[in-house]
Formats: structure tokens, C-alpha cells, sequence
């Protein structure tokens, strides 16, 4: 794609682009910052091997994976805020879920939810198309 092509998206869909870069970043809390600040402890908390550790991460993120074609395509189907809300409050239910998790089977369902609301946010979304206007009613349209 020439750059002239990229330059015009970025002056036609500043918001828009400046949101998904912005639900990119906040994605890393869910994956990346908050698994890797915490995994230690949990470990430590459940008494797991790094095997074991990384069994449970590996359960929870294919899980996760496996929705990802139909939560992707969810962000086509919503509005942006609605999906957005969404989003926001399965995190907040991940991070409660996760911090009361009573057994270390239940971890691969906390690590789903918690991985799963983080790859949902990297789905930026695509500008809506217009529908094209049957020639009948445009001709009427014309003044």
C-alpha cells in the first residue's frame, strides 16, 4: 500500500485509529504486565512447578484462541462503545476472578478470562461501509 494511502487513513480516521492504538496498549495489562508481574506468586500461592505454571498458561491462552474468530468478528456486529464496555467489564471480571481463585484448577478459567478480554481489544476496528443507494431513490434525492 503506498504511503499516500496509509497518510490518508490517518487523516481520515484519527479517532479511530488513535483508539485502537490505545486498547493495544492498555492489552498488555491483561496478558503480558499482569501474568508476568503475578505468575510467581501464583505459583508460589498454589505450590505449582514451572511445568505445571505453564500447563495452565498454555490451557488458558488456547482457550482463549480458540474464541478469538467469533469475538473478533463481534467488533463488526456492535457499536464501538457498546463493545468497548463489554470488554472493559471482563476485564474487571478477570481481575476478580483471578484474585479469588480457590483452587489451581480453576486457574486455566482465570487465565482464559483474563487473556481473552486482552486479545479482543487488539481487534481494531474497520471503518463501517455505506450502504449504496438503490439509482430509483437517488434519483429522487436529487434537487
Amino acid at each position: 500500500m503506498p504511503v499516500r494511502s496509509y497518510l490518508r487513513l490517518v487523516a481520515s480516521q484519527p479517532r479511530l485509529l488513535g483508539f485502537g492504538f490505545a486498547m493495544t496498549f492498555a492489552s498488555s495489562i491483561g496478558q503480558t504486565f499482569f501474568i508476568g508481574a503475578f505468575g510467581p506468586s501464583i505459583q508460589q500461592e498454589f505450590a505449582l512447578s514451572h511445568g505445571e505454571w505453564g500447563g495452565i498458561y498454555m490451557a488458558g491462552t488456547l482457550l482463549s484462541a480458540a474464541l478469538l474468530p467469533w469475538t473478533g468478528a463481534q467488533i463488526d456486529r456492535l457499536p464501538l462503545g457498546r463493545y468497548t464496555a463489554m470488554v472493559v467489564a471482563a476485564m474487571v471480571f478477570a481481575a476478580a476472578f483471578m484474585a479469588l481463585v480457590p483452587a489451581a484448577g480453576l486457574l486455566i478459567v482465570a487465565i482464559f478470562c483474563c487473556v481473552k478480554p486482552a486479545r479482543a481489544w487488539r481487534a481494531i476496528p474497520a471503518p463501517r461501509r455505506r450502504r449504496a443507494i438503490p439509482a430509483p431513490i437517488a434519483a429522487r434525492r436529487s434537487p
